[in-house]
């Protein structure tokens, strides 16, 4: 099929040499297919529209278990090592020195209680409770382009034992995807951006061993003393303290497309088991919105940087909106957490395959800085641009006669879209 061989013929440009580590090229080819039913056909409806788009592969729910569950540990792999070449050739392309860590949870919705490893949970999102799964990700942004890492399913404590794996917490799978980070070269600043829930001592300790600057959010609880010996007091209070005594600076930076002024205060705590932290507190002026303090292992680190990368952390949350409404990404169909926790991963690895055939034609000459151009969803659909190209070409290989082929295409048009 042209749709696959397309797909294999990115994953052999982006590995090189490294294609001799895939060692199931028939097992790679079923998840090639796969992902191309992902990128073309997302939606509730995804297996019945794979059965009529690629009739040469199982696209019964089954079968395409079977496929997803065995081997489960392929897809990690896979992806990781295509992550680390594609981030690789991306820094030795673009030459930025900054590269933007962020570390997020996304959270899949799911109806039917024989899924395993679905819970109820609360959803920020909808301020309400949802049953389905929890997703802790990990993405590299560079400049403005967008390089899945790694992503692992969150099962919980009481469900483990019956599934038959180890119960991780979701600051521990966060771990084990900043230890799996490839080595950067030298001259690079690393910085990881995540949200207030996981500014904690694990990660914070775990960051300044590999020299990365950790930014985040603190709660307003959180227990912190100044640079020397003093009275304990909470964010809350002391933010509290510092805008009513007008001690705010204002700071005019550029945030997400956009120049705003800031009332910030900057000051150096002491929290509890992290050591010494440049907090900034900051409120957006005009704005009725609450103050936040923002928190990096920086010391040198000025309001306005802080406050940049705190805005960098937006592009994940595009991430997410492009994986999900682009790629399928909760429109997984089987009943194991298996074959859950591959698709998900197939889901990042078709983001990456997609992204970087549509960088070759579409490259990012970085003057743009809308949306599209921020989250790297420019050369996404660049990619399906392809991808269906190569379709084209496979549903009109049958074709003997022009009448025929429109008459191909348009029944496959009806099919997509729903006319």
């Amino acid at each position: 099929m042209a749709s696959v061989a397309f797909l294999l013929k990115q994953v052999e440009k982006l590995l090189g040499e490294d294609i001799g580590k895939v060692q199931d090229f028939l097992f790679l080819s079923r998840l090639l297919w796969y992902i191309c039913g992902l990128a073309l056909v997302p939606g509730r409806k995804t297996v019945r529209r794979m059965q009529k788009h690629l009739p040469d592969a199982p696209t019964d729910r089954h079968g395409i278990e079977r496929v997803l569950k065995n081997p489960p540990s392929f897809a990690p792999g896979f992806l990781r090592l295509m992550g680390r070449r594609r981030l690789a050739a991306v820094l030795e392309k673009k030459r930025h020195r900054r590269v933007s860590i962020i570390i997020d949870t996304t959270n899949q919705e799911h109806t039917g209680k024989e899924i395993e490893g679905a819970f109820l949970f609360k959803d920020n999102s909808t301020n309400g409770y949802i049953l389905g799964h929890r997703t802790v990700v990990c993405i590299a942004l560079v400049g403005k382009t967008i390089v899945p890492l790694g992503c692992r399913l969150f099962i919980r404590k009481e469900d483990a034992p019956k599934l038959g794996t180890p119960y991780r917490s979701q600051i521990d799978l966060a771990e084990d995807l900043i230890q799996e980070l490839p080595p950067f070269p030298l001259g690079n600043q690393v910085e990881v951006l995540a949200d207030s829930f996981f500014f904690c001592k694990q990660l914070v300790k775990l960051c300044r061993s590999k020299e990365y600057h950790f930014t985040s959010r603190a709660k307003t609880n959180q227990t912190i003393t100044g640079p020397g010996p003093g009275r304990r007091t909470t964010i809350g209070k002391k933010m509290k303290k510092l805008f009513a005594r007008r001690q705010a600076k204002p700071v005019t930076t550029r945030v997400r497309r956009r120049t705003r002024t800031f009332l910030t205060a900057r000051r150096l705590h002491t929290f509890r088991g992290m050591g010494l932290v440049n907090v900034v507190y900051s409120r957006e002026r005009g704005k009725k919105h609450k103050p936040v303090a923002l928190v990096t292992t920086d010391l040198n680190a000025t309001p306005e940087q802080v406050i940049q990368a705190t805005g960098r952390r937006w592009a994940i949350e595009l991430f997410f909106r492009s994986c999900k409404q682009d790629l399928g990404m909760g429109h997984y169909q089987g009943r194991h957490w298996e074959g859950v926790d591959q698709h998900l991963q197939l889901v990042l690895i078709a983001h990456l395959l997609l992204s970087y055939a549509g960088s070759q034609v579409q490259p990012d000459v970085g003057k743009s800085t809308t949306g599209d151009s921020l989250s790297g969803l420019h050369e996404l659909r660049a990619g399906r641009t392809q991808l269906q190209q190569a379709l084209v070409a496979d549903l009109l290989a049958g074709a003997n006669t022009p009448g025929e082929a429109r008459a191909t295409v348009k029944r496959h048009v009806a099919m997509v879209f729903g006319t």
